[in-house]
């Protein structure tokens, strides 16, 4: 639970219920944003909305993220903003396609970009705040699209269990202030290796099982190569009952 002498403030920071077609949209920020010394951005990936509930149904990716930054150090201040703010694709076959291309990480990257670029302009302090962009799975993807597309401006980045960069090739084409790309992606995170190969197996996957995802399929370049530039952190899957690639380990990125 929170330290009593440390309690968490809660502001909400974006509301839409009626947006994508009643998924909603929404962002509630740990901290102030607005005077906080550090500003983290949390986005989830695939299968999440308000409406599934990732802001308050055992997601606690930004409540742990929080406790932890204060932990680390309570001289400076932290905001963590829970981002919910995109159309992230649902586990649906009907709309299975929705997963396996960019289309929704393109549109969510221009969202991301403004919610994050607005941060500068509100921001209180003497100096700006240090902002870390963080996103798992297809939010992974969001936020390099957000980067490489959409302007997107932070100091840090940070992508695990990234299926792909789609539109960012390197480390470079995000454009940090400074800053570096952490990736975190664990030896058993099988959506962690979809991007490996680039877009041979992912097409030819996607022929095989009849074309579900459409004319195209994959989301791009895996940021956890040696050659992309990043800075890889160890993100093991404490206790994980395999030593091959499967599919839960996807998921405990934040534990």
């Amino acid at each position: 639970g929170p330290d009593p002498d440390h309690p968490r403030p809660v502001l909400l920071w974006a509301y839409d219920p009626a947006a994508f077609n009643g998924k909603g949209r929404a962002a509630i920020a740990i901290g102030n944003p607005d005077t906080a010394h550090n500003v983290a951005v949390v986005v989830p990936g695939t299968n999440s909305s308000v409406q599934k509930g990732w802001l308050y149904d055992g997601h606690n990716d930004a409540v742990n993220l929080y406790d932890q930054a204060l932990r680390a150090d309570r001289t400076r201040s932290t905001a963590v903003l829970a981002w919910m703010g995109y159309d992230a694709p649902d586990l649906d076959p009907a709309t299975l396609r929705e997963v396996g291309t960019p289309w929704l990480a393109r549109q969510g990257g221009g969202l991301l970009a403004a919610d994050v670029n607005g941060l500068a302009v509100t921001h209180d302090g003497p100096v700006p705040a240090h902002v870390t962009v963080i996103g798992h799975s297809y939010g992974a993807t969001t936020v390099a699209d957000a980067f490489a597309n959409s302007g997107m401006h932070a100091d840090d980045a940070v992508l695990i269990g990234c299926p792909g960069t789609d539109l960012a090739h390197s480390a470079a084409d995000l454009r940090l202030r400074g800053g570096r790309l952490y990736v975190g992606a664990a030896s058993t995170d099988a959506i962690s290796w979809i991007g490996e190969s680039g877009s041979a197996a992912p097409n030819a996957l996607n022929a095989l099982l009849g074309g579900p995802f459409g004319p195209w399929a994959g989301l791009g370049p895996d940021p956890a190569h040696d050659g992309f530039g990043s800075v890889r952190f160890r993100a093991e899957v404490a206790g994980s009952p395999s030593a091959v690639p499967w599919f839960d380990d996807h998921s405990h990125y934040y534990d």
